[in-house]
């Protein structure tokens, strides 16, 4: 698969942040990267794209991956609609890496509270879900806006919850069960 995490830097996420980091080291740590079959890039947004990293780096580097997760919190505005885009025209793109006949994954991790644009993001992330993109959404913080981010996922069971550092492990491996079943 080819797997582009897109990360909410935005000043409603300040308290999780690294919670988000963190998740997304540990789901990254259980793909099969090193031999090649799965591809991982990453989307860093708030107001702006504020850093990332294509399909088309660290292949078979599963530690250049988790080293490339390290984007700073940004704080401001959440332009979700510019992170899917961006995902739509700069990610999954045969010159940045993605594959023809592999699964493409999306996993927003967000608060779901966009408040740029807003009315664009589900129009965008269906899409992405029309061309073949399958997305699942992590909701992170203690009061996430999962009205929105139930209207972004593909299928009810891409949407989990994360509200702490303790729980980490357990979500990932829920997701990591999701995406790679065997």
């Amino acid at each position: 698969m080819d797997i582009v995490f897109v990360l909410d830097v935005s000043g409603s996420v300040e308290d999780d942040y690294r919670l988000t980091m963190n998740f997304a080291r540990k789901v990254v740590a259980g793909l099969d990267i090193a031999s090649g079959a799965v591809r991982v890039g990453a989307v860093a947004f708030a107001a702006g794209i504020n850093g990332q990293f294509y399909l088309n780096q660290n292949i078979g580097r599963q530690s250049g991956v988790i080293d490339s997760l390290d984007f700073r919190y940004i704080g401001g505005t959440t332009n979700t609609p510019l992170a899917l885009t961006t995902v739509k025209n700069n990610h999954l793109t045969g010159s940045r890496g993605d594959r023809q006949g592999v699964d493409d994954i999306l996993m927003l991790v967000t608060d779901g509270y966009s408040n740029v644009d807003q009315d664009q993001t589900v129009p965008l992330s269906d899409q992405l879900k029309s061309s073949g993109v399958t997305i699942y959404a992590v909701a992170i913080g203690e009061s996430p806006q999962m009205s929105e981010l139930y209207d972004i996922i593909s299928e009810g069971g891409n949407l989990v919850s994360l509200t702490s550092q303790s729980d980490i492990s357990d979500v990932a491996d829920q997701l990591l069960d999701k995406l790679c079943p065997n």
